[in-house]
């Protein structure tokens, strides 16, 4: 029975996973939640079927039917992302749609060359969003790309926090040792920067214990702690738990929320300005660094392990902001607010 209003998540990839769960958990009051998905597993972060044409047209058939419910009764719905939008249109009315977006195929260009191609997807995007009432953007990047690049009013643009549990993050900071320990979670090993990491390694492998997480085994050699990007959700709390800083040096990122969560755990960040959530997480010099290049990010590692006091001030201010700034309240009534309006 279609009692509450309904929202589509989008679960591609680790960080999409996430999300789906955060905003279940979130609103789960509010909406009902279908995932335009093949074959979802739970414990699957990487959703391998999904990402292939074929499997997106097949899940749309069900997408679609459960839209055309929803929008019948005039129930409003939230699309993650514009690629459930594209394969269940004709499904839903515009005017009760909102969509939820990160990226869209065209943010790498925009950001790092100004010069994305307005190709058959940007005009595919741009029909879209010109139609949808509301835009919950994640990042500021997300909003000047949709002004700019798509000609979309800024009227209808709305930055909102990414959805987000910081309660699953019960410990307070510990103490930093007189060795810091360093952790680098990306399963794209060279596009989170981790190729940066080991070419860079000679620098500070003597003064600190690196644990790299990725799917590349390149990583997977002398003096580094290796795990492949299949754990589940406990051994990267445990992972957090056992750290004090995270390394993450990335050619571009949407948002980033391995640094959201890093920073939840009370460990200092260093990344990059091409992580384009870092500027919503990390505080220059005092929850940890956000360096203008991925070489950068290595001065500021091998600087900052040399100082497990500053290390323990990065750790507490860290966990300060996330438990002020991403309460599960604070999210809900900021999206409630746009959503209601």
């Amino acid at each position: 029975m279609e009692k509450k209003n309904l929202f589509i998540t989008f679960p591609v990839d680790a960080g999409m996973k996430a999300s789906e769960e955060s905003y279940k958990k979130i609103f789960a009051k509010n909406f009902d939640f279908k995932s335009f998905s093949y074959k979802n597993n739970n414990e699957d972060i990487f959703n391998k079927n999904i990402r292939k044409k074929r499997y997106r047209l097949l899940a749309s058939i069900q997408l679609k039917n459960n839209v055309r419910k929803y929008s019948k009764l005039n129930k409003k719905i939230i699309f993650h992302g514009l690629s459930p939008m594209i394969y269940s249109f004709g499904s839903y009315n515009f005017d009760n749609t909102i969509l939820s977006l990160d990226a869209s195929r065209a943010l790498p260009d925009f950001v790092i060359n100004k010069t994305p191609k307005k190709d058959l997807a940007y005009h595919l995007h741009k029909f879209i969003l010109k139609r949808v009432p509301k835009i919950l953007c994640w990042t500021e990047p997300v909003i000047e790309m949709v002004n700019t690049f798509y000609n979309i009013s800024d009227k209808k643009l709305f930055k909102v926090p990414p959805p987000f549990l910081f309660s699953k993050f019960k410990n307070f900071p510990k103490t930093t040792p007189s060795k810091p320990r360093v952790l680098f979670i990306g399963r794209e090993f060279v596009r989170k920067g981790g190729d940066i990491i080991l070419k860079n390694l000679h620098k500070f492998i003597n003064n600190c214990n690196l644990t790299m997480v990725t799917a590349d085994n390149k990583a997977n050699i002398e003096n580094i702690k290796y795990f492949d990007a299949k754990l589940n959700k406990d051994q990267i709390l445990n992972l957090y738990d056992s750290n004090d800083i995270l390394i993450l040096p990335s050619q571009f990122d949407p948002y980033g929320l391995v640094l959201a969560e890093a920073a939840s755990a009370g460990l200092a960040v260093i990344t990059t300005k091409f992580a384009l959530g870092s500027k919503d997480i990390v505080i220059n010099n005092k929850t940890g660094f956000i360096a203008k290049t991925q070489e950068e990010c290595i001065n500021k590692l091998v600087e900052l392990i040399k100082n497990p006091k500053k290390i323990d001030d990065f750790k507490i201010a860290a966990y300060k902001k996330m438990e002020l700034e991403f309460s599960e309240s604070k999210i809900y009534n900021e999206y409630v607010k746009i959503i209601n309006n």
